[in-house]
Formats: structure tokens, sequence, C-alpha cells
């Protein structure tokens, strides 16, 4: 009975959608993928690219996308990805072990390869960084000039620099004398 109200529910749409000619495409394309879904599947499991899975069902790209992002099709995608990664690790391992090839071309078709399997199976075939390091040079730097400090002063207690009267900056110890003044250079003589 769950069949014949979904057949009823697809006529329903494309006769709705008859005379509306932007949204007529999209509808029977949606139409004619829930009737094809193996083929789909198929396809995508060879690695067919999205566009050339529309063009040999005859269906608009759109109504493709929209159809795997369906709740019903949630897994179809990523499994037939996962399936067609498999696919392309087989060819690499093809690929490698050809010795009549020439080296460069089959490098990049390796690579390639290699590539778009990491891409639609993330977990088995992308290349693991390596582990995360996280330093704060910031922190590394207080350290460095807070030991160096104290090293200077033979006095781990006494601060480095003391605060002015006005507390509004800090002024190094012994820097009350007041700053020497820079030498100009004379300017130079026009030219004649």
């Amino acid at each position: 009975m769950m069949r014949e109200n979904l057949r009823h529910r697809i006529v329903t749409i494309v006769t709705e959608e008859v005379f509306v000619a932007g949204r007529l495409k999209t509808r029977v394309g949606l139409v004619t993928l829930a009737h094809k879904r193996e083929e789909v599947r198929e396809l995508l499991e060879v690695g067919t690219p999205l566009p050339d899975v529309a063009k040999r069902l005859d269906v608009p790209y759109q109504a493709l996308t929209k159809f795997l992002d369906q709740t019903e099709q949630a897994g179809l995608y990523a499994r037939a990805r996962e399936k067609a990664a498999d696919l392309l690790a087989t060819e690499t391992l093809a690929i490698a072990d050809d010795a009549l090839g020439e080296v460069a071309r089959d490098r990049l078709r390796v690579d390639a390869r290699r590539w778009l399997a990491g891409r639609w199976d993330p977990a088995r075939f992308a290349d693991r960084a390596g582990v995360a390091v996280q330093v704060n040079l910031g922190d590394l730097h207080l350290t460095a000039v807070k030991a160096s400090a104290e090293a200077l002063t033979h006095e781990p207690d006494r601060p480095v620099y003391e605060p002015d009267t006005k507390g509004l900056t800090a002024q190094p110890a012994g820097a009350d004398e007041a700053p020497k003044p820079r030498a100009r250079r004379a300017p130079k003589a026009p030219r004649a």
C-alpha cells in the first residue's frame, strides 16, 4: 500500500508541474532517478563523476544532486564513493606495477588516483599528518627574559623594571638621565 501512495504522489507531482516549465525537468528527473537508484549507485561505484552520471541517465545535474541530498539516499553517495576509492587504489597498484609505461605519466596517474581516493574515503586513503605540536613562543620568550634578568641581577626578587612616579610607563632601572640628542648631518650643498 505504501508503494501505491508513492506512485500516486509521483504522478501527482509530475502532472502538477507540467504547467511550470522551469520546474518540470527537475521533478521529472527526480522521478526518473527514484526508479534508477541502482543504476546511479553502480555508476558512482565505478568512479563516474556526477555530471557524467546525469548525462548518462538523461536527467538534469541539479536533479541528481537533489536526489542524493534526500534523506532516503543519505548513505548511497558515501558508500558508492568508498567503493570507488577501493577501485582507484586497485588501479593505482596496477599502474605502479606496469614496468612498460612512461615514468612521469604513470607517476601523475598514480598521484591523481591517490588524491581522489583520499577525498572519497579519507578514513582509509587520506595522507595522515604527523603529530600536531603547538608551541607558544610568547611564553617561551617571557621565560627566557625572566631567566636572563635573574642571571644579570643575581637577585631573583628584584624587578628588572621599576615604575616611574606616575605609574603610567615603566622605565629601566637607572634610566633617569635625559636621553642624549642624536647628531645630525649637515645638509648637502646643491650642485651647480
